[in-house]
Formats: C-alpha cells, structure tokens, sequence
C-alpha cells in the first residue's frame, strides 16, 4: 500500500485488498473523477467515474472477529453515484500486520477524496445558502431560519427545526451528532460516517456555518 504519484490534479494509489490479492491495483483520485479496479484476484476491471456522477461517499474501518479474538481489519469506502449504484472500496489488514501503514494509507486516501471531489462541493453549499436558497445532506435541510432534522418516533419520524442560536455539534471517530443546546438530551441526531451518506459532508457545511451567528446575513464563502 502506498501513494504511487500525486499531482496538482491528482493522487494515485496502489494496493491491494488482502494477501489472498495477487496483484497490485491502482486506484486514482482527480478532481474530475475517480479512476478504480473493481475486477477478481486475476482480472483487472478498470473504469472511470466522472465527479459529476458521483453523488456521495461513506466510509469507515471495522474489526474482524474469529472464534476467540479479533483476526483483521477492513477498511472500507463506498461511492454513491446518481443512479443509485454503490462503487466499493475495501483492503484488508491481518493480524495487526501493517495495521499502521493501513491507517496511514486510509487517511491519506480519505483526505484525497475529501479534498478533490468535496471539498469544492461544500463550498457551491455555502454560496448557496448566502444567496438565500435552502440546502439539503442527508435529510438535514438547512436555510436562513436554522437546521431540520429527522428524530425518531415511537409512532412516526418527525421533523424539527433547531434555531442557529441553538444548533449544537459533536463529532466523534466514528459519528457526528446534531443537537438543539436548549434540550439536549430529547432533541438531538447521529449521522455515521460509515453508514450514513455524506456525514463528513454534513460537518464540513454545518461547521462552517456555525462560525457566523447568523448565516442568512453573513457571507460564509468568505
């Protein structure tokens, strides 16, 4: 696992999914898209996806359990396209070999993602929002009044809406939460990273915004 060239418009990496892998594959991160193998052990099956297909992303590392104790490490990253597909990413450390380089590896992909694909994307979010309009990530709208969640019910899910003055955030290795600081413990929803798509979407924007008292009258592209 390595970084095999980056570029000022992109990042290659080279890999593979598991010893049992017999050989390497490359996986390109550009600002106009994702260049990605998804063929068998023996059989390369590269493509292409434009960045303008690609409608979202999650990600996330999971333990492995055997019989007696943990054998292995997946790392995972999935690709949300507008037709609905899902484009898997996934490489797998065993028995705590090269479990550092895996992490090393995995943040250095995550953050060529984030920085190539999305970042840009949070920031035609913000603009939209200063020029008034109202903006949607994973069910939570956002607009000049304040934030729109989705909270659990015993009968139905309901809606609410948190204030600006009141919207709070907590971000953990794994999930980050939305929450109104008046009612904490009754208003509130985790968004994770590894199931839920976007989240780090959803923070980056959300984060963001909270720097300004009132976002509806400040310019957050600045």
């Amino acid at each position: 696992m390595d970084i095999d060239f980056e570029t000022k418009e992109a990042t290659g990496f080279e890999y593979r999914r598991s010893w049992l892998d017999f050989r390497k594959r490359k996986l390109v991160i550009e600002d106009s898209g994702i260049k990605i193998d998804t063929g068998h052990p023996y059989f390369r099956n590269e493509k292409f996806i434009p960045a303008d297909q690609i409608k979202g992303f999650r990600y996330g590392i999971k333990w492995v359990r055997g019989i007696y104790f943990y054998v292995a490490l997946d790392f995972h990253l999935y690709f949300l396209l507008h037709d609905k597909q899902v484009i898997p990413f996934t490489f797998r450390c065993y028995y705590g070999v090269g479990k550092e380089r895996g992490h090393w590896f995995y943040n250095s992909l995550i953050n060529a993602v984030w920085n190539r694909l999305f970042v840009s994307r949070v920031k035609e979010m913000l603009q939209q929002l200063n020029d008034g309009s109202e903006i949607e990530i994973s069910k939570v709208r956002m607009n000049s009044r304040g934030v729109v969640i989705i909270q659990s019910g015993f009968i139905s899910d309901e809606k609410v809406l948190i204030p600006w003055e009141e919207v709070g955030t907590a971000d953990y290795a794994t999930y980050f939460v939305i929450y109104s600081k008046k009612d904490k413990a009754r208003i509130n929803c985790s968004y994770r990273y590894m199931d839920d798509w976007n989240t780090m979407v959803l923070n980056g924007v959300l984060r963001t915004l909270l720097e300004y008292s009132n976002p509806s009258a400040n310019d957050v592209t600045k």
